[in-house]
């Protein structure tokens, strides 16, 4: 699934380092925001273009695809036999994983419609919520401001939570909790069984997104749960009692859009204006380091570190490895255009999608 498991850390328990060598890539229609998915030897990727793809992880040769009646800038998720996704057609799809047949769709509202009084009225939302699978419970997010709790098997609901806002950020599951962000500038903890409300924490909003929307994907360890948000501000925030830890403020109000990685008790994530990317002391909240790429651009994807090594993509086309103890630039591997996608690391080999309508294996 997104990031990897339920609690979106970011951390992939792989033994070998990519190093930035093509092994494949696939072109598809349109633009790729969509983290990639790897299980059992095939990757699934959606497209702008309207498709789920299935690749051949080791050749980037097509299984198969399947279409919906919108942008797939959902990431997929895996369970079982079956492959979950969301689209811009106002529906939640569940498909066979060795066909793409279709084994139900679930409609969701339609959208809530962008306040055009705000700054934040519709635009960069580049990716949707993607489904996350745990304790035989799928959970996602809508753009109709809703949070979904689905049986995976027949897509009956479970419960459905609430909010006034777009839910674009991916929910994390951690300890029988689900906490999900919407734009309406919360962040919610609900029970997962039953959607009930345990806390919520609102972000403080400053005068161009006085919302402070959240549409970073939130990530939960070290007894915290991180996200970030539109108002310029990464947030820490306990997960027993929804009390700030700490709040960074980044350099000219910039956003902080992609979900944060946790490694080593620190928390490493990128920005948009300040065009750089960060890792925090988890407990205090103090910068341990700050990079740049070559030429420096925005970063909305979310880091995955695998070793020591950190992967992420940025405006600038550029998928940079770091150092994820000190920073340190290691390497470059360049694309045509912008990468929103985040990326998956398996046996060696690195896979994300980019704005040039392509997905990549580096080997």
């Amino acid at each position: 699934m997104f990031r990897g498991d339920p609690q979106h850390t970011g951390v992939y328990p792989d033994s070998k380092i990519p190093a930035g060598k093509l092994k494949w890539s696939f072109e598809t229609g349109n633009k790729i925001r969509s983290a990639p998915v790897l299980h059992a030897g095939t990757l699934y990727i959606g497209s702008n273009d309207g498709h789920l793809y299935a690749l051949d992880a080791q050749t980037g040769k097509p299984k198969w695809k399947c279409q919906a009646a919108g942008a797939v800038a959902s990431s997929p998720a895996v369970y079982r036999d079956t492959v979950f996704f969301e689209a811009g057609d106002a529906a939640i799809h569940a498909v066979d994983a060795r066909t793409g047949r279709e084994r139900w769709t679930v409609k969701t509202g339609m959208p809530i419609p962008p306040d055009p009084k705000l700054m934040s009225n519709g635009k960069w939302e580049f990716e949707h919520s993607s489904p996350v699978i745990a304790d035989a419970t799928l959970y996602i997010g809508s753009a109709d401001g809703n949070i979904y709790a689905l049986d995976p098997a027949t897509g009956k609901r479970k419960w459905v939570f609430k909010t006034a806002g777009r839910v674009r950020a991916t929910p994390a599951v951690a300890d029988a909790v689900v906490y999900a962000g919407s734009m309406d500038g919360n962040l919610y903890a609900l029970d997962a069984a039953s959607g009930a409300l345990k806390w919520k924490f609102k972000t403080a909003g400053n005068q161009y997104f006085p919302l402070g929307e959240v549409q970073s994907t939130p990530a939960v360890g070290e007894g915290a749960v991180f996200f970030g948000a539109r108002d310029g501000a990464l947030y820490a925030v306990e997960v027993a009692t929804g009390k700030l830890r700490w709040r960074a403020d980044q350099e000219n109000f910039s956003w902080v859009i992609g979900g944060p990685a946790i490694y080593k008790a620190m928390v490493i994530v990128g920005t948009s204006d300040a065009q750089d990317i960060k890792a925090y002391d988890a407990k205090t909240g103090q910068v341990k380091w700050q990079a740049k790429s070559p030429e420096p651009a925005n970063v909305f994807a979310s880091p995955v570190v695998v070793g020591n090594t950190l992967y992420v993509g940025d405006f600038y086309g550029t998928m940079l490895w770091l150092n994820a103890d000190t920073g340190r630039l290691l390497g470059v591997f360049a694309t045509d255009e912008r990468i929103v996608s985040s990326a998956v690391v398996s046996n060696g080999v690195l896979y994300f999608g980019g704005e040039d309508d392509c997905v990549y294996a580096i080997e």
